[in-house]
C-alpha cells in the first residue's frame, strides 16, 4: 500500500510500472532501501544544479551523463526513483513557498525556476569559474541582464567538480553566454620553479614568478612513502583505489589513517549492495561484483565514455582491495559495509594520516 491506500497492483496500473519492493526486516533489505534513497537524493541534487527538465527522458540522460549509478538495473527501480525525485523537488518548492524553508541546492534552483531578479550590481566576479554549474551560470546571466559586468577567473584544465553539476564544457558555456575576452594569467606566484617545470609538461604556458624559489622535487618508492608518513600528513592521488589500498596498509602497520570523503564510502557500499555482493557472503563477493560491473565497463568502452569507464574501474578496484583486506574481520555483509564506511571521513584530523583525491584536496592550505 502507498499513502493513498493503493495496493501494489493498483499502483502499477496507475503509474504504468510495478513499484520496487524492499524487505526492511532483513539486513540486506535495509541496505537496499538506503541505496535507493541515496539514488533519489542524487537525482534531486543533480537535477537542480543542472536545471534538467523534470521528465523521465531528460533525467535518464542526466543520470548517464554524470555517471550516477542506480542501485539496480531494473527499470522499475529507475522509473520510481525518478518519479519520487520529481515529487521531492515539487514538495521542496511548495515548502519554500509555504514555510520559507530552502535547501542548499534550492538557493540557486528556485530563483531560476521563479525567475527572481537579483539585486542590481555593477560587477559580478566569479572565481573557479571552470566549475560553474548551469544553475550558477543562470544566476550570472540574471545579473548581466540588469547591467552588471561579469568577470570570471578559472582554468579550463581544472574542471573537476562534476559532482557539483559542472562539466568539462562549463568554461566554453561561459564564453558563449557572455562573449567574453580572454585575459591570461600565466604567471604562477604559488609554486617553486621545480614544481612548475613538472607542470609545464602539461600546461606549457605557465611561467615562474620573478621571486620564485627553486624548491625540491623527489621520487621515493611506494614502501618508503608508507613508512615515512606521520600524523598530519596528506597523501593525494588522482584515483581513489590506490588511496584505499594505501590506507589499508597504513592501518595494518598500526598507523591511524582515513580516506577523505564520507560519501565515497557510502557510494562504494551502495555499489556492493547493487551488485548483490552480500549474497552467499563471502564466497561469491568477487564474482557478483565482476558480473555486475563488467558489462557496464564494456558498454562504456563501446560508447567511448572514457570518464564513466575510469569511474567504474576505480570503484571496482576499491571494493576488491577492501574485500581482500577486510573479509576475515567481517562475519557478514553488513559488518563489511560498516567497516568500509568507517575508513572514510570528512574530518581533517592532525591525529592521523589523510589520503585524498586531488579534487577533494583542491584549495587546501596543506603544510
Amino acid at each position: 500500500m502507498d499513502e493513498t491506500g493503493l495496493s501494489e497492483k493498483k499502483l502499477a496500473k496507475k503509474y504504468g510500472c510495478k513499484p520496487p519492493i524492499f524487505n526492511e526486516s532483513t539486513k540486506e533489505g535495509k541496505l537496499e532501501i538506503r541505496a535507493f534513497i541515496r539514488f533519489i537524493r542524487n537525482i534531486v541534487g543533480y537535477a537542480m544544479r543542472t536545471l534538467t527538465p523534470l521528465d523521465e527522458e531528460s533525467i535518464i540522460g542526466m543520470i548517464r551523463y554524470f555517471g550516477i549509478i542506480p542501485p539496480d538495473d531494473d527499470y522499475s527501480i529507475i522509473h520510481w526513483a525518478i518519479k519520487l525525485a520529481i515529487a521531492c523537488i515539487d514538495k521542496g518548492e511548495k515548502e519554500a513557498l509555504d514555510l520559507g524553508v530552502i535547501s542548499h541546492d534550492e538557493m540557486l534552483y528556485l530563483p531560476w525556476k521563479w525567475d527572481i531578479r537579483p539585486a542590481q550590481k555593477d560587477w559580478v566576479i566569479v572565481d573557479e569559474a571552470q566549475d560553474a554549474s548551469p544553475a550558477q551560470i543562470a544566476l550570472y546571466k540574471s545579473y548581466a541582464r540588469q547591467g552588471a559586468k561579469v568577470a570570471y577567473l578559472g582554468d579550463r584544465h581544472q574542471a573537476i567538480q562534476g559532482f557539483a553539476g559542472s562539466d568539462a564544457y562549463s568554461w566554453d558555456k561561459l564564453k558563449s553566454a557572455f562573449q567574453s575576452k580572454d585575459l591570461p594569467l600565466s604567471v604562477c606566484y604559488r609554486c617553486p620553479t621545480s614544481h612548475l617545470d613538472l607542470a609545464r609538461k602539461i600546461v606549457p604556458q605557465i611561467e615562474n614568478a620573478p621571486a620564485a624559489i627553486k624548491g625540491v622535487t623527489d621520487t621515493i618508492s611506494y614502501q618508503s612513502m608508507l613508512y615515512s608518513l606521520l600524523p598530519g600528513d596528506l597523501v593525494i592521488c588522482r584515483f581513489t583505489a590506490p588511496l584505499v589500498l594505501s590506507c589499508l596498509k597504513l592501518i595494518a602497520s598500526g598507523k591511524v589513517a582515513t580516506v577523505r570523503g564520507k560519501d565515497i564510502g557510502e557510494d562504494l557500499t551502495d555499489l556492493a549492495v547493487t551488485a548483490k555482493c552480500g549474497e552467499y557472503w563471502p564466497t561469491m563477493f568477487k564474482e557478483n561484483l565482476k558480473s555486475h560491473l563488467t558489462p557496464k565497463i564494456e558498454q562504456a568502452i563501446e560508447d567511448g565514455a572514457d570518464e564513466m569507464q575510469v569511474i567504474l574501474e576505480d570503484k571496482r578496484d576499491c571494493l576488491l582491495y577492501l574485500f581482500e583486506s577486510l573479509k576475515e574481520q567481517c562475519g557478514n555483509f553488513e559488518q563489511f559495509c560498516n567497516k568500509v564506511e568507517s575508513l572514510f571521513s570528512d574530518t581533517n584530523s592532525k591525529q592521523g594520516i589523510v589520503l585524498s583525491t586531488i579534487h577533494r584536496a583542491k584549495g587546501d592550505e596543506a603544510e
